[in-house]
């Protein structure tokens, strides 16, 4: 995980198409409804999605030849919980000082995280949705130091607005 952010991301209801991605900007939220049911209502009468993203590098365990791959996540609706409990383990995990004195909290891309889809279900149906554990700091991964640092870039470049999502396709921007 690089970088994980909360956003807010409008659409129209009954699935009728992307209006606009708000980021973390939450004026929108502020003017909006929230239903008994958790859900925000825009004014408009759009559906207002809070969303989990998380711009990760992906690693293929079962390929040690195949390169990094930059990648983005989304998690909403039920999958938001999976978004929170991943950011309590990245703000959980402390490592001592090196100077003895204490501990720190390191930065999210010094632990590399499995994520596999599972099956799901509730009164409403059945899906698949992530679950997500810890598989050892990046460090101890073969090819470590450099995939931290290859972790590190492509944070500055979020961190710079060098890195777009994208719209949906035929979505207006």
């Amino acid at each position: 995980v690089c970088k994980s952010v909360k956003e807010w991301v409008e659409w129209k209801p009954n699935m009728g198409g992307f209006v606009r991605n708000w980021g973390q900007n939450e004026s929108r939220r502020d003017a909006s409804t929230q239903g008994d049911t958790g859900q925000w209502t825009t004014p408009d009468g759009n559906d207002l999605v809070e969303t989990g993203v998380l711009y990760i590098i992906l690693l293929d365990p079962n390929d040690k030849n195949a390169l990094p791959e930059r990648a983005i996540i989304s998690l909403t609706g039920t999958q938001f919980k999976k978004f929170k409990k991943l950011n309590a383990l990245i703000s959980s995990f402390v490592l001592p000082r090196p100077d003895g004195k204490g501990t720190f909290t390191p930065a999210c891309f010094a632990r590399v995280y499995q994520a596999v889809a599972v099956p799901e279900s509730n009164d409403k149906g059945d899906w698949f949705g992530w679950k997500i554990t810890v598989v050892g700091t990046t460090h101890s991964q073969d090819g470590g130091p450099e995939l931290y640092g290859a972790a590190k870039a492509f944070r500055d470049l979020i961190d710079k607005g060098e890195v777009k999502v994208a719209p949906p396709p035929g979505a207006e921007t």
